[in-house]
């Protein structure tokens, strides 16, 4: 667990997602954090991997009242189009993990937060960013717009970047064409997770070359 919580920390800091110059003014809240602990278990019941999650108070977050924080999301029913979609097309249907996927995202307001100063005695080496404010730069997981500020950052550069075309049905659908052969790859969002399929092997290979590096 303590290797977890190491690599979980070590993430936090690698992503630059603190700011430890900024001072808040006597008016700032300061949200704390929580950490989470998950044991991810193989399907004969042992223990495939353990995992921490360090996670800001969202629901003690004053400031994400009067925030806007809708985000596309897939429903049951767009996943099911999307499999009978596949299936129709001969496509396999595959999956993208994001690595640490909230931080890919800037935060668009001020907000410390506070990570305990008794977490020193576990991890000595991040001491420096125990027990006292932290600007965030990133949008740390918890935040009630954590799921809204990634969802922007993606989609801008599906859109925007790479061409891609949102549904006019359900926004969660996207859609890239190649103008060239025809070829396609069809998307769709929940959260962090993305499911997608593709026409063409060499379009897939080199879109997920593209996500990779941005």
């Amino acid at each position: 667990w303590t290797a977890a919580f190491e690599k979980e920390v070590r993430a936090l800091v690698d992503n630059d997602t603190f700011d430890l110059s900024a001072v808040p003014a006597p008016d700032e809240q300061i949200v704390p954090t929580t950490d989470l602990f998950r044991a991810k278990l193989r399907s004969d019941g042992t223990v495939d991997k353990l995992k921490v999650r360090i996670a800001a108070r969202g629901d003690l977050d004053k400031g994400s009242v009067t925030e806007n924080n809708w985000a596309p999301l897939a429903s049951l029913r767009l996943v099911k189009i999307f499999l009978a979609d596949a299936a129709r097309d001969c496509n396999r249907i595959f999956q993208i993990d994001f690595v640490a996927a909230f931080l890919q995202a800037q935060v668009d307001r001020r907000i410390f937060v506070r990570m305990p100063a008794s977490w020193g005695k576990v991890l000595p080496t991040f001491s420096t960013y125990f027990g006292r404010p932290l600007l965030l730069k990133r949008a740390l997981y918890g935040l009630t717009s954590a799921g809204r500020l990634f969802s922007q950052d993606l989609y801008e550069w599906l859109i925007y970047e790479y061409h891609f075309r949102m549904s006019e049905v359900d926004t969660a659908l996207l859609v890239y064409r190649d103008p060239r052969t025809g070829h396609y790859i069809k998307l769709i969002q929940y959260c962090d997770d993305l499911l997608y399929q593709s026409s063409s092997t060499a379009l897939k290979a080199d879109f997920e070359k593209a996500l990779a590096q941005r």
